[in-house]
């Protein structure tokens, strides 16, 4: 799953490239873009797609930079290790900040992700 789009400014065109999504029976990787150009960070951020938010930055990311495109993405799963499991080990996120299914949950938002658990002890 790729991404193109150009974005105008005035009279110029910025064009970046989203590379690097995948989607397979395991789950979707939203392809990404990262920059530390400022001013390639304001024309994306001023953006329609921006503001509508199919582009979002990636929560806790090195580079303040970086967007991710995330196209409505929900994700349900059979039981909370499976999640924690997940976010782990395909979004790189520790393990101290997954533990709890509202960890998971919370860590998920916030990189645009609707976290479902099928067996949701919660209620």
């Amino acid at each position: 799953m790729e991404w193109h789009p150009v974005f105008r400014v005035g009279r110029s065109r910025v064009q970046v490239s989203f590379t690097g999504g995948h989607l397979c029976g395991g789950g979707v990787t939203p392809a990404s873009f990262e920059t530390s150009d400022p001013v390639v960070q304001k024309v994306i951020e001023d953006s329609a797609a921006f503001r509508s938010g199919r582009i979002k930055l990636i929560a806790g990311g090195e580079t303040r930079g970086s967007t991710q495109v995330v196209p409505g993405l929900s994700m349900e799963f059979d039981d909370l290790d499976k999640a924690a499991d997940f976010l782990q080990h395909k979004k790189g996120i520790p393990l101290d900040r997954v533990i709890t299914l509202d960890q998971c949950v919370a860590e998920a938002k916030m990189i645009g992700i609707e976290l479902k658990i099928k067996n949701d002890r919660r209620s």
